[in-house]
């Protein structure tokens, strides 16, 4: 096994055998979550920051509802985006307070991600990750700011998302993930109808 798989076969011929020496965990513990977090690659090239808002609103709904299902906040929010190349980039922002709403994840998510991509390439791919997380709900209550509304109704949302199922109530700036973009087209393709304004443009989504 080491002499194919180097270091990791020993390991590994271990857990075959019945020889790993964890101590034994009892039934439903589970270990603690370092970080929840979502992604989603879209079908056509992300090319405008509202684009990259919507589909950023549908991971937050994603990331919010995980994290309220584990009763904890986040302290750092991290946004990754892949280019069309293929070259993936990550920039992550420690919080003045732990948050757990979506609504406050997707401010926190878009500014974050607006302050740091330079838009010189499309984008295939945006991720939302949710770290430094803590466990309780509990959070200083500020007198400027409405946070407590905002939470109050994601356990709205999520408690009718476990009675009828998961985007039964979405927020309306998820919806706009169905952008209207013409698809792009291959390099050298006729232009015939290429820049025809009476051809309907493309339907794509990306959720």
């Amino acid at each position: 096994m080491e002499k194919i798989f180097g270091k990791c076969g020993g390991v590994l011929w271990e857990y075959a055998n019945g020889m790993e020496c964890s101590p034994v965990s009892e039934y439903g513990v589970f270990s603690d979550v370092k970080s929840v977090g979502n992604s989603s690659t879209s079908p056509f090239d992300i090319t405008s920051p509202e684009a990259a808002r919507a589909l950023i609103m549908v991971l937050c709904e994603s990331v919010g509802t995980r994290l309220r299902e584990h009763g904890m906040r986040c302290g750092n929010v991290a946004v990754s985006a892949r280019t069309k190349t293929l070259v993936t980039s990550e920039k992550s922002e420690k919080l003045k307070s732990p948050i757990l709403s979506t609504r406050a994840l997707y401010e926190n998510a878009v500014r974050i991600f607006e302050g740091w991509y330079d838009w010189k390439e499309p984008i295939r791919s945006i991720g939302v990750r949710a770290q430094s997380l803590s466990v309780g709900t509990g959070t200083q209550i500020s007198l400027f700011e409405d946070e407590y509304s905002a939470e109050e109704i994601d356990r709205v949302i999520d408690s009718l998302g476990r009675r009828f199922g998961y985007g039964t109530v979405t927020r309306g700036r998820a919806m706009l993930h169905r952008i209207r973009e013409r698809p792009p087209l291959a390099f050298g393709a006729a232009s015939r109808g290429a820049h025809d304004p009476t051809l309907p443009p493309a339907e794509i989504e990306v959720c």
